[in-house]
């Protein structure tokens, strides 16, 4: 940096300094002094993971339901997107048809084999009984394995529900599994008791029907009272807002969302995992 030097007159330094001299003798200073405390709240996701009346140990036979109803509520003080992910235990048996086991299925009774060798499937059913209830079909032959309350965002009647977001098949623990994953279509608003909770995803789940003797082979700690087996429900959670996605509501808004945007929320959640 270049110095530069400044040259005033004599006379104009002599009366400067009268100036502050007169005025430091003559007045008192007013002063006044303010702070701004800003208080800024760093947000909280918090969420509850219910499943209705289903028992903490429950036994069931081949064939029998029981209630499982899972939902979520948002107990946090920021809006949240919601996402389930459902993983239903498979297992080698022998499936045997149920009244209920094919789709348009007529050529076959009621505890008849599926297939004459046991194969690696999903010995669960799950049940949805809401009014637009959806259906997802695997195994051979084609089967409704896995029911839940669906939501749909067309125009111009929307509906509040679940979007199927896929499955993938892996292990937890020594046990293998079918994922599902689901996320719903609104956001759920915090401190407001109309719409901070989900709709159930399912209802009910049912042991589909095999060869009862099959099950215990394939788990080490069966024992006379039976097999052990997990159906495991998982619930995420994300802020609602600052998620830099196109054509999500604002934040005074509870419209309804396209699956699309569903499923790229869930992109956002699974890659923070």
């Amino acid at each position: 940096m270049k110095k530069r030097s400044v040259f005033l007159p004599t006379a104009i330094i002599f009366l400067v300094i009268s100036v502050i001299l007169v005025t430091h003798l003559t007045i008192s200073y007013l002063m006044d002094y303010e702070r701004a405390d800003n208080i800024i709240t760093i947000g909280k996701v918090d969420l509850e993971l219910s499943e209705g009346n289903f028992p903490e140990s429950s036994i069931i036979s081949p064939g029998g339901t029981l209630p499982k109803a899972p939902m979520i509520t948002n107990n946090g003080i920021n809006d949240e997107y919601v996402f389930l992910t459902v993983a239903v235990p498979k297992k080698k048996v022998t499936l045997l048809y149920e009244s209920d086991t094919t789709i348009g299925e007529t050529n076959h009774k009621e505890g008849e084999k599926i297939n004459n060798t046991a194969e690696l499937v999903e010995i669960f059913k799950i049940i949805a009984n809401g009014k637009n209830k959806a259906d997802i079909t695997g195994n051979n032959p084609p089967a409704v394995v896995f029911g839940y309350n669906k939501g749909d965002s067309t125009p111009p009647t929307p509906v509040e529900g679940w979007v199927y977001l896929g499955n993938t098949e892996g292990t937890e623990g020594e046990n293998k599994y079918t994922f599902y994953s689901f996320g719903y279509n609104k956001k759920l608003i915090a401190g407001d008791d109309n719409k901070k909770s989900t709709i159930t995803l399912f209802d009910e789940i049912r042991l589909k029907s095999f060869i009862d003797e099959e099950l215990s082979t394939y788990y080490k700690n069966a024992d006379s009272k039976g097999a052990n087996v997990d159906i495991i429900v998982t619930a995420y959670g994300i802020q609602a807002d600052d998620l830099g996605i196109t054509g999500l509501p604002s934040d005074d808004s509870n419209s309804i969302i396209s699956d699309e945007n569903v499923g790229k929320i869930f992109t956002i959640v699974k890659n923070k995992q």
